[in-house]
């Protein structure tokens, strides 16, 4: 990781308040207290502080950048179709929605994935101790 800054929310170095959703997306996803004291100050935070707080998932040497992100792609290409639009629906639906809503979301997710025949296969291939290949079907 570098020592330069990754990002400064400097709205209020050149007089302005905060726009393109930021002062919506950030708090949710940092928290408020952080968000606050990031949007007042306008300070550059650096890779590592940007994923202590949850501001990133993962933040990477750029000599390692371009393996990770090719490893992460194909981890998502091998996976289960179907159960990874639900997943991302879910997560999405997750901020505006409660609990009770939520686990009846996820319970007719867990019964559209068990009715595709990439469960049939998943639940074949550790049968059969190999890797799944998923057709999202």
């Amino acid at each position: 990781m570098s020592d330069a800054a990754l990002i400064s929310t400097g709205y209020l170095k050149i007089g302005l308040s905060p726009d393109a959703g930021v002062s919506y997306f950030l708090p949710r996803l940092i928290g408020l207290a952080r968000a606050t004291e990031l949007l007042l100050t306008s300070r550059e935070i650096q890779a590592a502080e940007a994923e202590r707080i949850g501001l990133v998932a993962r933040a990477l040497p750029a000599a390692e950048f371009e393996q990770e992100v090719s490893n992460y792609v194909d981890r998502l290409a091998a996976g289960p179709p179907v159960a990874l639009t639900l997943t991302k629906r879910l997560l999405r639906d997750s901020l505006d929605s409660s609990l009770q809503p939520q686990l009846r979301d996820e319970l007719q997710g867990i019964r559209q994935c068990l009715k595709s025949r990439d469960a049939d296969e998943a639940f074949a291939a550790f049968r059969e101790k190999r890797r799944p290949i998923f057709e999202g079907k």
